[in-house]
Parts: structure tokens; C-alpha cells; sequence
């Protein structure tokens, strides 16, 4: 890297047509300047210029060391300067890897809208159903459930959640009433083959295990909701999926003092320093992001 330094030193004396007006333009005093030019020489063992009291005087190694390597130079320090403007505006492209579950409920919104606000970054966004396979070296970010694996990266809560017990009011209307966990032997349950077990904690830190067999199995949580949507019966399903549901009353939480395996989300990029500016913009996005706000 110092005789890349050098290099460049003799290219700017070469331009500037003298050491001594290449010291006055880079400020560095006229003798570091000509000992550095000393130390290539001797570096690769060639004569670059003809020294003489008036000026210098190229030799023809230096000429064809001049014309090779100035082009080099300059294109090296475009791309530099190049990269670097990028690396501080909000351009390029961010990879992004989240659980597949946030995909299916409705997160793409979220990305639709950040790419709406951030017009000239681009996102690569990939859901994955396993997250102890995500290598979060290779993303830019990565949004995963806790608890997390150590790791040297960043990791910032972004959220927290719990599965709920939900119903649509139609299919409530004429069904026993339910006031403990008990009832729920007498209802139909929506169950997806990646959540069966039902093991609900009460804010007392009672527990109570649900057994009783779905009325349907589904693969995936998404088909449950719609299901439950459609007055099928009861589904335990995440807070933060069924959130506008209950709120505009097309749902209804049951027994809102029991839930089941409450969870931290977290938002892992690397280290705090030196940080595209694209990374910020979507680290400060998620922030305030309102999916996962209680």
C-alpha cells in the first residue's frame, strides 16, 4: 500500500511539472516529497527521473511507469469516490432475510411503503422458514426471533408478542360462553401443523395445556386466519398478525389474560460504525415501524 502511495506521488510531481510544485499543492515539504520519490526507486530498482538543478526530467522507465499507471490511478480513485458517495446517500440495493411468517402476514406492506419513501434504494428480501440456516454475514439485515444465537453483529429489539386466542364474533355468537381454558373442550379449534401444542400461560403464571383435536389442521398459520375469518372456530395466532383484525372488530380476543409463548423480535446488522447510509434509512424505518407496537 505506501509504494501505491509512492506511485501516485511520482504521477501528481509529474503533473505538477516539479517536486516543489507538487509540495506547495499537497502541502508536504519539498524534501519528504523527493525522499519518498528516493524510496520507490530503490523499491523496484529503477531510475525514474533524470535529475537536474533546473527541473526533472523523465527517464524512459518512468515515462512508460507514467503512462501505465496514471490511467490506473485515476480510475482507481473514481470507483473510490464513487463507492464512497454511494456507501452515503440513499442509493443500492439492501438484502434483507425475515421469517417467512412476516411475509405471509402482511409485512411486504411495510417494505412497500419504506421502498415508497426511499425511491432510489432497491430491497432484496428473502423469507426463510429457518432461521438457525441464516448466515447474517450475508445480509445487510436480518429480522429474527429471539432467543439469539451470540453473535458479533448488532442486535436491536424491535418488538415483542404473543400467540392470542381469537374468534370471529359470528362464530361466538352461539357457542357456550368461554371464561377459562376449560371451555375450550367444548369449541372448535384452527390449529396449523407449526404451532399443535397449545400451552397457555395465565398473567398469574398458571398453565394449562389445550388437548382436545382441531376441527382443522392446516400447514401454514395464513390459512388458519382466514379460516377463523370465516367463523370456523378458534385460532391461536401472533398478536401482532391479528392486530387490525381486532381492532375493526372482525375479530375477538378470548380469554385475553392467557396467551402462549411470547416472543422478541429483533432487527441484526453489523457493526454501529461506518454504516451505509441506505442501512440507516432502514434501520431508522423499522424503528418506527407500528407491526410489532403493543
Amino acid at each position: 500500500m505506501k509504494m501505491l502511495d509512492d506511485i501516485n506521488l511520482f504521477r501528481f510531481i509529474v503533473d505538477s511539472g516539479s517536486v516543489l510544485a507538487a509540495s506547495e499543492k499537497l502541502n508536504i515539504p519539498h524534501k519528504t516529497l523527493s525522499r519518498r520519490i528516493q524510496i520507490l526507486e530503490d523499491t523496484i530498482n529503477i531510475r525514474l527521473f533524470h535529475r537536474s538543478p533546473r527541473k526533472l526530467i523523465l527517464t524512459e522507465a518512468g515515462k512508460k511507469l507514467y503512462s501505465t499507471c496514471s490511467p490506473l490511478i485515476n480510475k482507481l480513485t473514481y470507483h473510490t469516490e464513487y463507492i464512497v458517495n454511494e456507501t452515503k446517500s440513499s442509493q443500492g440495493t439492501l438484502k434483507i432475510c425475515c421469517p417467512q411468517i412476516l411475509i405471509n402476514f402482511g409485512f411486504h406492506q411495510y417494505l412497500s411503503k419504506f421502498l415508497s419513501l426511499e425511491p432510489h434504494i432497491n430491497l432484496l428480501v428473502e423469507a426463510t422458514t429457518d432461521a438457525d440456516s441464516v448466515n447474517t454475514l450475508e445480509w445487510d439485515a436480518v429480522i429474527m426471533e429471539g432467543p439469539l444465537r451470540s453473535s458479533s453483529n448488532i442486535a436491536r429489539k424491535i418488538g415483542a408478542f404473543s400467540y392470542i386466542l381469537v374468534a370471529s364474533p359470528e362464530y361466538l355468537q352461539n357457542k357456550p360462553p368461554i371464561n377459562t381454558p376449560l371451555d375450550l373442550e367444548c369449541h372448535d379449534l384452527l390449529k396449523s401443523k407449526s404451532f399443535l401444542n397449545w400451552d397457555l400461560s395465565s398473567k398469574n403464571q398458571e398453565q394449562y395445556k389445550v388437548k382436545n383435536e382441531p376441527r382443522l389442521l392446516m400447514s401454514e398459520l395464513t390459512g388458519v386466519k382466514s379460516s377463523c375469518l370465516d367463523a370456523l372456530g378458534i385460532a391461536l395466532l401472533p398478536s401482532w398478525a391479528v392486530k387490525l383484525e381486532v381492532k375493526n372488530g372482525h375479530l375477538e380476543q378470548i380469554l385475553p389474560h392467557w396467551c402462549c409463548d411470547t416472543k422478541e423480535l429483533f432487527l441484526i446488522y453489523g457493526h454501529r460504525e461506518h454504516q451505509p447510509q441506505k442501512l440507516v434509512q432502514f434501520i431508522d424505518f423499522i424503528k418506527s415501524c407500528t407491526l410489532f407496537s403493543t
